[in-house]
């Protein structure tokens, strides 16, 4: 009888230390990583100068740059990989998923300081490619009685504006508004971003063939009667950079 009960504890002990060992492993495995990133304001990246695992991969992490999910590697972290999060990015998150845990938040916007921007005037001009003529035809502003075997339809915009802050601007971003003929939204779309080259307090600056086709935008393209032009300019602190 003595003998039934020390083999039954030694086998609830054996079982509670492979159990135990179980669970050391799992806490492990799931235990929050260490990685330490170098910020570089200027590229908007993140790069990794160590990590203290090597079986740590990038499947593992949910980066999110300003509410938007972007997982694009999928190899293991190792030292100088980046994060691309883009310069303009207020908030970098990136989370250990098998904890749900942040490793660390960044912003790459901070450098950035906003001067303020009036838009003088602009032009528009409607295109298109006239089949019968084998030629581009050109009218002003948001024309529509094209003929009806017309293709390449597009709007090209051309805007002055004028730096009315107290800063030289490095970087613009325009956003284009269309309405209808009864101020009724219909789309937007931007620019990309536009390098400025220090553009001076109180002067004007030209932002030639922005240009819109048809294919590429809503089906209400062909209603647009009027744009509303939005830029936002900043100029950038250079000491902000590590």
């Amino acid at each position: 009888m003595k003998g039934k009960i020390l083999s039954v504890l030694f086998t609830v002990l054996l079982l509670t230390i492979v159990f135990s060992g179980c669970l050391d492993d799992s806490n492990l495995t799931n235990s929050v990583p260490t990685i330490t990133f170098k910020q570089n304001l200027i590229s908007g990246r993140l790069v990794v100068t160590s990590v203290d695992r090597e079986d740590i991969g990038w499947w593992d992490f949910d980066v999110w740059v300003d509410g938007e999910l972007r997982n694009y590697n999928y190899d293991y972290v190792k030292v100088n990989d980046t994060v691309a999060a883009g310069v303009r990015a207020k908030l970098v998150n990136i989370i250990w998923k098998p904890t749900n845990t942040s490793i660390g938040t960044w912003s790459f916007a901070d450098k950035y300081n906003q001067s303020t921007i009036e838009v003088v005037n602009y032009t528009v001009t409607t295109g298109w490619f006239n089949e019968t003529e084998n030629q581009y035809v050109y009218m002003p502003g948001f024309y529509h009685s094209y003929p009806d075997d017309s293709t390449d339809i597009f709007y090209t915009i051309d805007t002055t504006a004028k730096n009315v802050g107290d800063a030289s601007v490095n970087m613009v971003y325009l956003t284009y508004k269309f309405y209808n003929a009864s101020n009724e939204y219909l789309f937007y779309a931007e620019s990309q971003d536009q390098d400025t080259a220090s553009w001076n307090p109180l002067k004007n600056k030209n932002f030639s063939y922005s240009t819109f086709k048809f294919l590429d935008l809503d089906k209400d393209f062909d209603y647009v009667e009027k744009v509303d032009i939005e830029i936002e300019a900043f100029y950038i602190d250079y000491w902000a950079t590590d």
